[in-house]
């Protein structure tokens, strides 16, 4: 059975015209876009019949950007911070397992990846400063 890729790609979720775009992800609009993360790797999982993203890990990482937005409190704030990097690192390996499955396909390839920069550029624009 053919995967269709609309939907492997999640092409009708809001967060996929995020993907493109060249400015990060407004601070808005990071938990439409973790939400997004989320979604295509459980099409990719669906379609594939198996189980590859960490457990928890959409929910750690929703929860660490909601902390180091919305809490200043170095007791709460710190912890999130330094666990951001490791989730996105897990969240990156991830993507990059998925695109071992499209070796023939450069745009889903390229897609793959993509997703998961623009998850580390949210980190580095929002929270490390990084103003690229």
């Amino acid at each position: 059975m053919p995967v269709p890729v609309p939907d492997l790609l999640q092409m009708t979720h809001p967060g996929y015209a995020l993907v493109e775009r060249e400015s990060p992800v407004s601070e808005y609009n990071i938990p439409i876009y973790l939400d997004f993360c989320r979604c295509v790797t459980m099409r990719f999982e669906h379609y594939g019949e198996l189980e590859i993203t960490p457990p928890d890990l959409f929910k750690l990482l929703a929860k660490s950007f909601q902390t180091v937005f919305e809490d200043d409190n170095p007791v709460t704030f710190f912890p999130a911070y330094h666990l951001i990097p490791r989730l996105l690192e897990e969240f990156e390996l991830t993507m990059e397992n998925m695109t071992s499955a499209f070796q023939d396909s450069p745009r889903i390839i390229l897609f793959y990846r993509k997703v998961a920069q623009k998850l580390r550029q949210c980190f580095e624009h929002h929270i490390q400063g990084d103003n690229t």
